[in-house]
């Protein structure tokens, strides 16, 4: 076999899979709450780890490499003002967040932002929001 078959078969074969998971996960779905937050039945855990391989992706990697070289160990306060942080958000302010986005029925964090607003002030503030997460 050909190293493009290989490539080719791969895709393939990876494509049917994501389809198949698709179909599977389409199922569980009944509203948006399901669809965004997993029916908010995501353990603290699993939210842990999700906001970590989100946050400290390229940054991590190639940002604190670059500021270690540049200048020296005072990098580590970087690392630990970031534990820190983590800490922080996850003991004080995550507890907080779920609570009120519970109570109100909010899908995302623009929401969140959102929130206590109404009419085109509330337009304003979540196409901010969205222009800052998008650029």
């Amino acid at each position: 076999m050909l190293d493009a078959d290989v490539v080719l078969a791969t895709l393939v074969v990876y494509k049917i899979l994501l389809i198949l998971i698709g179909l599977w996960a389409q199922r569980r779905v009944r509203s948006e709450q399901d669809f965004f937050l997993a029916g908010r039945q995501v353990g603290p855990w699993v939210a842990a780890v999700s906001y970590c391989a989100s946050a400290a992706s390229a940054w991590t990697l190639l940002g604190m490499s670059g500021l270690a070289f540049a200048i020296g160990l005072s990098a580590l306060w970087v690392a630990l003002g970031a534990v820190l942080g983590c800490a922080f958000s996850w003991w004080v302010v995550a507890p907080r967040v779920v609570a009120i986005s519970g109570r109100q029925q909010l899908l995302s964090a623009t929401e969140f932002i959102a929130l206590g607003t109404s009419g085109r002030q509330r337009q304003r503030i979540i196409a901010l929001v969205s222009a800052i997460i998008l650029f």
